[in-house]
């Protein structure tokens, strides 16, 4: 099993080796290595959103710590990335609403599969 840990670029920059060991989640890698379970940094900028939806679309799961606000930027293009990456199969945490059209947003739900009756009108 792949995990990704995903957070902002901004709110902490990667050092150039041993991400996983230097980050503020290093703790979080060190719990899912006592696991077995191979847990990679996904590390997302809007401005290389590209290097981050091929890293997700790897993936098992992710686990998402990026903010929706935070430093002036928001999630808009991630939760993109991370609607694609869940409609692909990559289980993900903290999986955005759909867009605003959804009827499923409408009702206040988060998401139409979570709701079959929901979904089938979609």
């Amino acid at each position: 099993m792949r995990i990704g840990l995903v957070w902002r670029r901004e709110w902490d920059p990667p050092q150039p080796e041993r991400i996983a060991e230097t980050c503020k989640l290093h703790g979080v890698f060190a719990a899912f290595a006592e696991l077995g379970v191979e847990a990679e940094p996904v590390v997302y900028a809007d401005d290389d959103a590209e290097s981050a939806r091929e890293q997700l679309l790897a993936l098992d799961g992710a686990l998402v710590w990026v903010n929706p606000v935070e430093q002036g930027l928001d999630r808009s293009r991630l939760d993109a990335l991370l609607r694609e990456a869940g409609g692909a199969g990559v289980w993900v945490s903290a999986r955005p609403a759909w867009p605003a059209a959804a009827p499923s947003t409408r009702l206040g739900l988060s998401h139409p599969q979570t709701h079959p009756a929901v979904a089938s009108t979609i």
